[in-house]
């Protein structure tokens, strides 16, 4: 449902065909275009039309032009939320127009743009809620992941339902993220970013993955650590150490390897998360420390304070109080 192309929700037919409405928001240069096109043609909206307007708002999100704009007291935002919960209600959401949808108001959110909590929006997320649960069975790698994340950066934890519904889909398709990596090749269709959003998404939610989830997700991470950039390296140790919970040796091997490989290129955010992952394992669970440590203090020294966020800073204070008093075995100056 909510494909239909010719006929408005108000009755009669439509001026204006859904498919012409995505191309003009999707041609949007500005979030006041697209809550324009919202403005007149509203009545003609359906499903993938919202998940568009969402998804382009989210990558408008951090632009000059959104610096005046109050989505909370816009009619027209709040006319697209209203939307969203109607056609939620009806069950008319694909699942790659959940995801979007999701993606794009996380994104916003994220970019200070709406509040999560606010009425209107919270109300929009508990419709999108039920979505979820409904469309997960036919989510792909890439759905499951972006879902995850925007919860995350929502701030918003799933209900038990949402959860049992995605961690479902994601055992199913955890099995298709990384073939074989047997052979000289690396796939063409591994999938790093998806995997680092999963660990990320549970981490930040504070959230454990199930058995069967976990043991995918290892065997998924040991793959991924080969090919990793510093980011998605960094962003999988973090996990490990916010998880509290130590990799099988292979997976660490591999990790610490990717870590030894990326050190002299990481950014201050990474190379302190990773920091502080190693240190926080380290002292709760006794791993040893990877050979690559003291590079990665020496990285720290070679950057710049501008490098490093405030929050960056106080874990890496933190970092250094834990290492001083845990009794490490390299000096770091």
């Amino acid at each position: 449902g909510g494909s239909g192309g010719g006929h408005s929700r108000s009755g009669g037919r439509s001026k204006h065909h859904p498919s012409i409405i995505t191309a003009s928001i999707s041609r949007a240069e500005c979030a006041r275009d697209i809550l324009s096109i919202i403005g007149d043609k509203l009545n003609d909206m359906n499903y993938v039309n919202v998940s568009t307007a969402f998804n382009r708002l989210g990558k408008l999100s951090k632009t000059l032009d959104f610096s005046t704009l109050d989505l909370a007291a816009n009619d027209n935002f709040q006319e697209l939320l209203g939307l969203t919960r109607e056609l939620a209600r009806e069950r008319n959401f694909g699942v790659q127009a959940v995801a979007n949808t999701m993606h794009g108001i996380a994104r916003l959110h994220e970019a200070g743009r709406l509040e999560a909590t606010d009425g209107s929006v919270d109300g929009t997320l508990a419709a999108l809620e039920a979505e979820v649960v409904r469309v997960a069975p036919d989510a792909a790698s890439q759905h499951v992941s972006i879902i995850l994340w925007s919860y995350a950066k929502l701030g918003r934890t799933p209900n038990d339902q949402t959860w049992e519904a995605l961690e479902t889909a994601l055992e199913r398709v955890l099995l298709d993220f990384v073939p074989s990596l047997a052979g000289s090749g690396i796939p063409h269709d591994v999938k790093p970013l998806e995997v680092r959003h999963v660990m990320w998404s549970y981490a930040t939610l504070g959230r454990m993955p199930g058995s069967n989830a976990w043991a995918a997700l290892e065997k998924q991470s040991k793959q991924i650590a080969q090919i990793a950039n510093s980011q998605e390296a960094a962003t999988l140790i973090w996990a490990y150490g916010t998880f509290g919970r130590p990799p099988a040796g292979k997976v660490w091997r591999e990790l610490e390897m990717a870590a030894d490989r990326l050190v002299h290129n990481i950014s201050g955010e990474h190379v302190t998360n990773a920091l502080w992952a190693f240190s926080t394992l380290y002292i709760v669970q006794r791993v040893y420390r990877p050979t690559c440590y003291a590079k990665m203090w020496d990285r720290v020294c070679q950057l710049k304070l501008s490098d490093f966020s405030e929050d960056s800073l106080a874990t890496l204070f933190q970092v250094h109080l834990m290492h001083t008093f845990s009794g490490p075995r390299e000096p770091v100056n």
